[in-house]
């Protein structure tokens, strides 16, 4: 996750950001409704220039059923604000993250 904020804004602490992450993962949901309701907390409550929330989880029900699937991860994303308008930073996150995707190492 990450997020830019103005000069002239306060930062929070990564312990809360994991307490928003655990208030919204508690709920029985899908990964994609999930992602979009923190990037829009966080985008509601520190009004930053943007943010991007990068989801990564493994589905039990396919760790289950699919003995084959197990190293399958699923990813999801939601960008809002400043992200959204610069597809390059955007790019830069996301091969940061699984430089391996992209055929970097």
């Amino acid at each position: 996750m990450s997020y830019r904020l103005p000069p002239q804004k306060k930062i929070i602490g990564f312990s809360k950001l994991v307490d928003l992450i655990s208030i919204f993962s508690r709920r029985l949901q899908i990964q994609e409704r999930l992602t979009k309701q923190i990037a829009s907390s966080i985008h509601e409550h520190l009004d930053p220039l943007g943010i991007m929330v990068v989801m990564e989880a493994i589905h039990l029900c396919m760790f289950m059923e699919r003995p084959d699937m197990q190293n399958t991860r699923i990813i999801t994303t939601s960008y809002l604000g400043e992200p959204i308008h610069q597809p390059k930073l955007s790019q830069f996150a996301l091969e940061s993250l699984h430089p391996e995707s992209f055929g970097k190492k």
